[in-house]
């Protein structure tokens, strides 16, 4: 298990001359375009995720553990390393940082502001192409492409809560819009159609030969088809 940033450097100068050799070496030669390409896209995704985790390491590695002073004057001993959770579409990180707490306060991570860390543990380019799937498709349709592609079992419930909240920006996001000339444009005309199979209750059902055909399902529906057209 590698620890710290000086012992990765070497294994991941290591893992990109093993890289240069699968593209170039005797197996290249027999290989197809298509296998070449799936190899490539999972080693790849490693390598980013080993690169991310060395940038992290850095980061972590490189901070003071002085007294925080806070914008309120309020000073905070360094008190140990905590450990931080952090979804990335290359994986699952895990790395500590230094932390600062004096008794009876909040404690604090200044490497979580300076790296711009999420709330929750998913990462934002993550976050961000699992809502762009899911816009099109039912959430687990497109969790299923995530999962396809990155290898990564994302939950449903943490797309439904990213979504919800992005959506509370949507309002804010028209408004700060400059309408578009009306005069020029013309009128809008919105129309809209929905069908559904509505159930019928048992009083409207026609109990009339009590035993259901082979086929025929407990209960009915009736078509209801609602229009809108507005400008």
């Amino acid at each position: 298990m590698i620890f710290n940033s000086s012992q990765m450097i070497p294994q991941l100068r290591e893992d990109f001359e093993q890289l240069l050799a699968f593209v170039t070496g005797s197996q290249a030669q027999t290989a197809t375009i298509d296998q070449m390409e799936r190899n490539l896209f999972r080693q790849v995704l490693h390598m980013g995720y080993q690169l991310l985790r060395l940038f992290v390491m850095k980061r972590a590695e490189a901070e003071s553990h002085a007294p925080l002073v806070k914008k309120n004057k309020t000073v905070l001993p360094y008190h140990s390393q905590k450990e931080r959770d952090y979804f990335s579409i290359f994986g699952k990180l895990k790395f500590e940082r230094a932390y600062f707490y004096a008794w009876g306060g909040s404690g604090q991570s200044p490497l979580d502001e300076a790296l711009s860390l999420p709330e929750r543990c998913y990462s934002d380019l993550l976050m961000e192409s699992a809502e762009m799937l899911g816009v099109a498709e039912a959430y687990s349709k497109g969790l299923r492409v995530v999962g396809r592609l990155l290898g990564l079992n994302l939950s449903e419930l943490a797309l439904e809560t990213s979504v919800t909240e992005h959506s509370q920006s949507v309002k804010a996001y028209y408004d700060q819009k400059v309408p578009f000339p009306s005069a020029e444009e013309g009128p809008i005309l919105v129309a809209q159609a929905d069908g559904k199979g509505v159930p019928m209750v048992r009083r409207e059902t026609n109990f009339e030969g009590a035993t259901r055909q082979r086929g025929q399902e407990n209960g009915e529906k009736r078509g209801d088809c609602d229009r809108c057209v507005h400008d």
